[in-house]
């Protein structure tokens, strides 16, 4: 198990078991908490804890390393200067297939991560790709999602991640231990003085892959503990990386996780720990485990005879041909969860069915007779006849000296029909250079016996026990029906290289075909080596090495991570010279069991001498390929560095300007820009308050060559201006800048100076208000009235007069003139005769006439004309006569009464005149006058009296 992170109270950011924070552990979520074994999470202090009691047992492991199925995985991208990845990028592949392409960290520290799915045993690789400032970059490869789960790789922080890094996923336990879990230990780090391993690093391999990488104590004295999972047989290393006072570093390794179990492994305290260190390995080998384990799965129909040769059971360095398949349909497939029986996956040969295979192990006699034939050269080595054949022959190809593959045996025959005529037995023909036809290679190890029933068993009823180091009694297993099988072995056919061999698989029944057997063949396991690709490359952004900075690479890749430990030897040509050129490189590597990648370092050496091109070969003699492989890589001249940066700036006040710098030559490039801002890269953007000057560092990066050039920007500064200003309501005005305005306000222009920069020029207007008088005026009808212009009216009305004022605007008079009208009036006087008049002059009159007297009105001034009607009543005199009868009185026009005839006279004042008049009444007193007049009228007649009156009575009216 890799180093974990850890929940804690007072610390959220993931840490490693060992640390006595743990102690203080909490599970506050499903992803961070402890249990009562090792897990993601907390050392064993905290296990025990009671803050720990609600912890799930599932959370256990982050997520990654577990059963079937695929897991999911995830890297996450960090940046040391918090500026991205600075066009760096990383393509992930599992088992060779790209699954995440040019990731990249675009900005910022990180964590940015990127989660991705492997499948159980992968490999993964991480390509990394160098933009610039690549010693800021590193990235982490966790065994869960998001950046949770145990740390599977990690890249040295502070260092240049290399081109390409491989390692074992660990997902479903993997390594070379069938089933098992292998066992996890420790490596605690120390520290003599108490300040940390001052920028030391550790990094820890198995079977040469990375499981922990630039571990530290970064401070006090530890101990630091960090976990890893050992597959039984693989190698352990230790690399050492020291930094400041290496002698106060040193470390211990444990058989149990966080320092727990024994010690096996220490370097000296006061000694700076070796450079390198290899330690044993004491996990114990795997035993097989009948009873333990689900069963298997087989299928008769997933693959086709064609399929299971080429796409399951062919591995590396190896091709074939012409397959052929006779037997029962049934007979034939393939099998997976391979559980604790020695192998994984691969195909099932059997004398019944396939689908018979898996276990439990319930019955003593699981068979089916197919009733197909036997096959005549299994009848020899059974010494029987053989029924229920399967047979599957092919032609292959091998590019290398010798092809390997895995089985195991497996019958319901085992044990009590050992030594018996059902000796069940298979047996793998081999024709070709070398070998007489149909040679049989199946055979116990170490023996030219056959693997049949017989020869491989733990006893029998008829005969001892034959070779049992090879047999495992199934009774009760779990994992296959069969009631005994053999240990996983090997068959081994030696052969020339590039040459057509033709093999052939077979199996068959022999006594009777009732009971089934089978053998298995592991997948992609008949090979003929391990497959290697070589590439070259370099640390930088070109194909070539340059000469002091840019280190080239070749790169060994094998298809699959080993078992056990594979040497590939190589040539080394080319015109460069080593040792010269560069640092002398070995001419054979060796992969350790699990690892898949060894990077050779072309280490360029500067030399400044101008040779021109010069390259390295390498050609692998033993590769897969029937021609050696070849990879080239080009050492480079380097060049003098020359840089340039912009002229010197003048810009105004506020402004920004971009800074840019160019470097060439080198050869060593990136370039690595640094400006005294505190900025990298090849341009900057600056906007000073003051005159400033700027300096730009630039080196080549590593080999030496450092430039430094300085710019200045001079600032200038802003131009202000105000200006107050007076304009007429209505009057058009032309700012600075050429706008028109009529209206008072603020008016801001901002202008252009002759060096360029802004000048803030600012009008303030006010309007200078109109001066307005107004004057109401009087004149007489007939009058002339002179007005403020000077102009003459005989005419009243409101008049306006426009006047240029001293301030130079319009002022407005507004004459209101009234015109008085002459008064005219007149007056009329009844008088008597001999009155008199007074006239409105003042002067008399006592005669009938019209008189017109002009005056002057006291109230407007203006003259008026009185018309004075006077009129003279002369006395009147007026005569009636009055006729009354005799005794009769009669009024007179004083009221008073008369009766008897005569004339007199009465003075009146009269009611229209109010002159005297004389009225003269002349009375005649008339006498009395009597008549009479009969009518004589029939009854019902009338007759009309002197009244008018009707009667028609008789009588005397």
């Amino acid at each position: 198990m890799s180093a974990q992170p850890y929940c804690d109270q007072a610390q959220t950011t993931a840490g490693f078991p060992g640390d006595l924070n743990c102690q203080n552990a909490v599970c506050a979520q499903d992803g961070f908490c402890c249990t009562t074994s090792w897990d993601a999470l907390c050392a064993n202090i905290a296990s025990t804890n009671p803050s720990c009691s609600n912890c799930l047992e599932s959370a256990a492991g982050g997520g990654g390393g577990g059963g079937g199925g695929d897991c999911t995985y995830s890297i996450c991208l960090y940046d040391t200067f918090g500026d991205g990845w600075n066009g760096g990028s990383a393509t992930v592949t599992v088992n060779g297939i790209v699954v995440l392409s040019n990731i990249t960290l675009a900005t910022g520290a990180g964590p940015l991560c990127f989660n991705f799915a492997v499948p159980e045993g992968a490999t993964i690789a991480v390509l990394y790709t160098a933009g610039s400032w690549a010693f800021e970059n590193h990235y982490t490869v966790f065994s869960g999602a998001g950046g949770t789960g145990n740390i599977v790789f990690a890249s040295p922080v502070g260092q240049q991640p290399l081109p390409n890094n491989s390692f074992a996923s660990g997902c479903g336990g993997g390594g070379s231990d069938p089933g098992g879990d292998g066992c996890e230990i420790s490596v605690c780090l120390y520290d003599t003085f108490g300040d940390g391993w001052d920028s030391a690093t550790l990094t820890v391999q198995v079977g040469g892959v990375n499981v922990l990488t630039g571990i530290t104590l970064p401070n006090g004295t530890g101990p630091q503990c960090f976990n890893f999972t050992v597959q039984p047989g693989q190698n352990i290393t230790f690399l050492y990386s020291p930094g400041v006072w290496p002698t106060e570093n040193y470390y211990q390794v444990f058989s149990g996780p966080s320092g727990t179990g024994t010690q096996i492994f220490s370097t000296n305290p006061g000694s700076a720990p070796p450079n390198t260190n290899n330690m044993p390995n004491e996990c114990p080998e795997w035993n097989p485990d009948p009873g333990g384990g689900n069963p298997i799965s087989t299928s008769s129909t997933m693959y086709s005879a064609e399929e299971l040769i080429t796409d399951v059971l062919l591995g590396d360095c190896v091709s074939a041909s012409n397959v052929t398949y006779t037997g029962a349909a049934h007979a034939i497939g393939n099998f997976w969860n391979g559980c604790s029986f020695g192998m994984e996956e691969g195909i099932l040969l059997t004398t019944g069915n396939v689908n018979i295979a898996p276990g439990p192990n319930n019955s003593g006699s699981a068979g089916v007779n197919n009733g197909t034939p036997g096959f005549p050269l299994l009848q020899d080595l059974a010494g029987a006849l053989t029924y229920d054949a399967a047979v599957i022959t092919f032609e292959f190809v091998a590019s290398a000296d010798q092809v390997t593959f895995t089985y195991v045996f497996g019958s319901e025959e085992y044990p009590e029909f050992v030594c018996t005529g059902f000796n069940d037995a298979f047996g793998f023909f081999v024709t070709g250079p070398g070998y007489a036809p149909n040679t049989n290679v199946a055979l116990v190890p170490g023996t030219n016996d056959p693997v049949t029933i017989n020869n491989v068993n733990n006893n029998g009823a008829a005969c001892p026990p034959h070779y049992p180091q090879f047999y495992v009694d199934n009774t009760g297993g779990q994992c296959l029906q069969y009631d005994g099988f053999t240990t996983p072995l090997e068959a081994v056919i030696n052969t020339v290289p590039c040459e057509t061999y033709s093999i052939t698989i077979a199996i068959a029944d022999a006594g009777d075909g009732i009971y089934d057997s089978g053998v298995f063949l592991q997948a992609q396991s008949f090979s003929a080596g391990t497959e290697v690709d070589l590439t070259s490359a370099t640390s930088g952004d070109t194909q070539d090495a340059y000469e002091g900075c840019d280190d080239g690479y070749f790169t060994f890749i094998l298809s699959e991570p080993l078992d056990e430990p594979f040497t590939i030897e190589f040539e080394i040509s080319g015109t460069a010279t080593m040792g010269e050129d560069y640092t002398p490189i070995p001419s054979s590597i060796t992969f350790q069991p699990g690892q898949d990648t060894i990077i050779i370092v072309i280490e360029a050496l500067l030399d400044d001498i101008i040779e021109g091109p010069e390259s390295v070969i390498i050609t692998v003699l033993n590769s897969c390929d029937c021609e050696p492989q070849e990879a080239i890589l080009w050492i480079i001249d380097n060049e003098p560095l020359e840089a340039e940066i912009s002229p010197d700036q003048e810009i105004c006040a506020g402004q920004s300007i971009t800074l840019s710098a160019n470097a060439w030559g080198s050869n060593s490039v990136p370039y690595h820009y640094q400006w005294s801002t505190g900025e990298s890269g090849q341009s900057i953007t600056v906007s000073p308050s003051s005159t400033t000057t700027y300096t730009m560092t630039v080196d080549d990066g590593c080999a030496g060559q450092v430039i430094t050039l300085p710019v200045t920007v001079t600032v200038v500064d802003e131009f202000f201006e105000e200006v107050e200003d007076e304009i007429c309501p209505g009057q058009n005005y032309t700012l600075p800048d050429g706008t028109v305005v009529s209206s008072a306000g603020t008016y801001v222009n901002l202008l252009s100076t002759s060096g360029g920069c802004d000048s803030t020029l600012t009008v303030i207007l006010s309007e200078i208000p109109v001066i307005e008088v107004t004057e109401e005026d009087e004149f007489c009808e007939g009058e002339t009235y002179v007005l403020p212009d000077g102009s003459e009216t005989t005419t009243g009305g409101t008049f306006e007069h426009a006047f240029i004022a001293q301030s130079g605007c319009d002022s407005i008079v507004t004459t209101i003139l009234t015109l008085l009208p002459i008064l005219e009036s007149e007056e009329e006087f009844t008088i008597c005769e001999g009155e008199t008049v007074t006239l409105p002059d003042g002067t008399e009159t006592s005669d009938t006439g019209s008189y017109e007297t002009v005056l002057q009105s006291v109230v407007t001034g203006c003259d008026s004309i009185v018309t004075t009607f006077v009129v003279v009543n002369p006395p009147l005199f007026e005569e009636e006569e009055v006729s009354i009868c005799e005794g009769e009185f009669t009024s007179l026009p004083d009221g008073s009464e008369v009766n008897e005839a005569g004339i007199y006279d009465v003075t009146l004042q009269s009611v229209v005149t109010g002159c005297d008049s004389t009225i003269t009444t002349t009375v005649i007193v008339n006498p009395l006058l009597f008549s009479e007049q009969e009518f004589t009228i029939c009854e019902d007649e009338f007759v009309v009296l002197p009244d008018g009156s009707e009667v028609n009575q008789a009588g005397v009216y």
